[in-house]
């Protein structure tokens, strides 16, 4: 069975935490699919962090199936409403 797009969205207040989340919620990812024979391709798997545009970012080494995973971090400048 083929899933087509899934996302997944994590929060923390801190870079350590978010990490220790995100590698935690995927663990459990991977075993929910392998349950339920879904394959969730690697090198098709992308992390988006998004930060307020003064804050450093750091490779966060997101990993899934023994993969790191690629990494685009999106700096914020301001929020609009409207």
């Amino acid at each position: 069975m083929l899933a087509n797009d899934a996302s997944l969205l994590m929060t923390s207040s801190t870079d350590d935490d978010l990490i220790h989340i995100s590698n935690s919620v995927l663990l459990h990812i991977s075993k929910l699919f392998q349950v339920n024979h879904f394959v969730l391709n690697a090198n098709k798997t992308h992390a988006v962090q998004f930060m307020p545009h003064k804050v450093c970012c750091y490779p966060s080494n997101l990993t899934y199936a023994d993969q790191i995973l690629v990494e685009t971090n999106t700096k914020i400048s301001r929020f609009t409403t409207g």
